[in-house]
């Protein structure tokens, strides 16, 4: 049943919206990292240690998080010794972001525990559903992420580059 076919009070997209929050709440909890980091900095370590070095600038391009918001992550990514910030000479305005050996070490840790984790959470469906969840998924998100908020203006509040 495609969307032209669901009225906006129709129970069934109704509960699958309920179900999906669920499971997404569900999931976030199951995703969260034993770790010293705070999942949002886990996220960061692991894209800037990935890449080796980046600007601050491509970093939130590559986020869906607000400049404020970044600073501040950083911020306590650098006191906890994990990354370095270096000014950008020709760009005083912009920083050069680096990991540590401190913040490799915490990145592959976090990245293997992932690894581990992800067979867990799955392994309720076989690799035929998996497939077909990760199909769905996929093309939830691509329209979503075509269409935008359909909320927007009415208390939808995104942190992503929409709101800029």
């Amino acid at each position: 049943m495609n969307n032209e076919n669901r009225s906006a009070d129709d129970p069934a997209a109704s509960d699958l919206a309920t179900l999906f929050r669920h499971t997404a709440r569900l999931m976030q909890r199951a995703w969260h990292y034993p770790g010293p980091l705070h999942p949002a900095q886990g996220r960061i370590l692991a894209i800037i240690a990935e890449r080796g070095s980046m600007s601050r600038k491509d970093l939130l391009e590559l986020i869906e998080l607000r400049s404020g918001s970044l600073s501040e992550l950083l911020g306590k990514l650098e006191r906890s010794g994990c990354i370095t910030r270096r000014q950008n000479l020709e760009d005083k305005r912009e920083f050069t972001l680096s990991v540590t050996d401190q913040g490799m070490a915490l990145a592959a840790e976090l990245r293997d525990w992932r690894a581990r984790s992800a067979g867990d959470l799955f392994s309720a469906l076989s690799g035929e559903e998996q497939s077909q969840l990760a199909g769905l998924l996929g093309k939830l998100s691509a329209a979503w992420a075509d269409s935008g908020c359909p909320h927007e203006g009415h208390g939808c509040h995104h942190h992503g580059p929409r709101s800029r």
